[in-house]
C-alpha cells in the first residue's frame, strides 16, 4: 500500500513511473482524490474497495497475528494448527488481490464516510468501473462485487472478467488480464488506427508495396504504385464486430489490434504473410488446452472499411461477424489445430 499521499500523484507519468507494482492500492481519503483517482486514465479499467474503519482494524490484528506466527516459526517454536483456517479478511483479501495486479489495472481504497456517501453506498463494497474509452452504449459504468465477504480468487476472476469490454485494444495489459481471468483471447488483426497511436498512422509501406526505396520508385519510375486503403477508424471497427463478443460473453475476451505494428504477434499467430496495407483480416486465438496455444485464419475476402457497406469483392460487417463465429464453433468444439510454436527471428520486428 502507498505510504505517501495520494495527491502527490498528479500526472500520469508520475503515477505509472513509481514503484506500482510492490504497491499495490492507493488511499482515497476525500472526494477529490477519488475524482482524480478515476480521471486519471479513460483507457484502463480501475477497482475501488470501500472498507469500514471496523474492517482495517481487522486487517491489522490479522497482519499482527501472522508477524507473531513468523517470529515463533523463526525462533523454532512448532506451528499450531488450527481446525479451519479463517480466509483472509475482507481488506487483505482485496489487498493481495491489488498487489499481485496492479500492473495490469488501477486498484484504489477508501475507509471515508464521506466518500462512501459521495458513491452512494451504505456498506463495504468493492467498484468495478470498466475503461470509458471503451464503453459501449448499454454497457454499465460501475460494477459491484455482488457477495459481502471477499475471497482472493473469487474477487479475482469477477474483476478481470466484468472489467473487460466487450471489444477491446489488444496490447500486452489486455492480453494479461485474460490470462488472469482463464479465458482465451480472439485478436482480430486488420488496419485500424488504435487509439492513443496517431502518431504512428503515416505511410506505412513496405521495400515490397513500393517496388523498392529512394527516389526512382514509385510514380514515373515504371515500378508499381500501390494504392493506399483508408485505416478502419477503431470504434467504427469495434462496433461492427461486437455481435462476436455479444455471442461470446464472458467466454472469450475480443480484441482490435492493427496489423501494422503487431508484426511480432502476426508471425506467432501464423499470419506473417498478410498484407499491411490491404483490408484483408486475420483471425488469432490464443486458448485451448494449454491457455497459450495460438489457432489462426485469414479471412477469405478483403474487409471493407465502410460499416454496413460492402465494396466490390469485399466482405461486409455482417459476413466477417459470420466467419469469425463460425471459426469460434470450431475452436470451442475442440476442433482446431493450434499452429506450431514460433520461434523469434530478428526478422519479425519492423525497424
Amino acid at each position: 500500500m502507498y505510504g505517501d499521499h495520494y495527491h502527490h500523484y498528479h500526472h500520469d507519468e508520475e503515477y505509472y513511473n513509481h514503484n506500482y507494482g510492490h504497491h499495490g492500492t492507493l488511499l482515497l481519503d476525500d472526494v477529490p482524490a477519488l475524482t482524480e483517482f478515476v480521471g486519471l486514465d479513460d483507457n484502463e479499467p480501475i477497482v475501488i474497495g470501500v472498507f469500514t474503519q471496523a474492517e482495517l482494524d481487522e486487517a491489522t490484528k490479522e497482519a499482527e497475528a501472522l508477524a507473531e506466527e513468523g517470529a515463533r516459526s523463526f525462533a523454532g517454536e512448532a506451528r499450531v494448527e488450527a481446525e479451519d483456517e479463517a480466509p483472509a479478511s475482507n481488506f487483505n483479501a482485496f489487498k493481495e488481490v491489488a498487489n499481485l495486479h496492479s500492473h495490469m489495472l488501477r486498484f484504489g481504497y477508501t475507509t471515508s464516510t464521506e466518500v462512501m456517501e459521495h458513491l452512494k453506498l451504505k456498506d463495504s463494497a468493492v467498484l468495478i468501473y470498466p475503461a470509458k474509452r471503451y464503453l459501449g452504449p448499454t454497457d454499465k459504468e460501475r460494477i459491484r462485487f455482488p457477495s459481502k465477504r471477499l475471497y482472493q480468487n473469487a474477487l479475482q476472476s469477477f474483476i478481470f472478467l466484468e472489467s473487460a469490454p466487450l471489444v477491446g485494444l489488444f496490447d500486452w495489459r489486455s492480453a494479461e488480464r485474460a490470462l488472469a481471468a482463464d479465458v482465451p483471447i480472439l485478436i482480430i488483426f486488420a488496419k485500424v488506427d488504435e487509439p492513443g497511436s496517431d502518431y504512428l498512422h503515416h505511410e506505412h509501406h513496405s521495400y515490397h508495396d513500393h517496388g523498392g526505396e529512394g527516389e526512382g520508385s514509385g510514380e514515373g519510375s515504371g515500378e508499381a504504385v500501390v494504392a493506399e486503403v483508408e485505416a478502419w477508424k477503431f470504434d467504427a471497427l469495434a462496433s461492427a464486430v461486437r455481435a462476436i463478443a455479444e455471442a461470446h460473453r464472458h467466454d472469450i475476451h475480443v480484441l482490435l489490434g492493427d496489423k501494422r505494428y503487431h508484426t511480432y504477434e502476426l508471425n506467432s499467430y501464423g499470419l506473417g504473410k498478410m498484407g499491411m496495407d490491404d483490408h484483408s483480416v486475420g483471425l488469432g486465438i490464443r486458448g485451448g488446452e494449454s491457455g497459450s496455444d495460438h489457432y489462426s485464419r485469414v479471412l477469405s475476402k478483403p474487409f471493407s472499411s465502410t460499416p454496413g457497406e460492402t465494396a466490390d469483392g469485399s466482405l461486409s460487417a455482417t459476413d466477417v461477424v459470420v466467419e469469425a463465429l463460425e471459426y469460434l464453433e470450431l475452436f470451442f468444439g475442440n476442433e482446431l489445430t493450434p499452429e506450431p510454436e514460433h520461434r523469434y527471428d530478428s526478422h519479425d520486428y519492423d525497424y
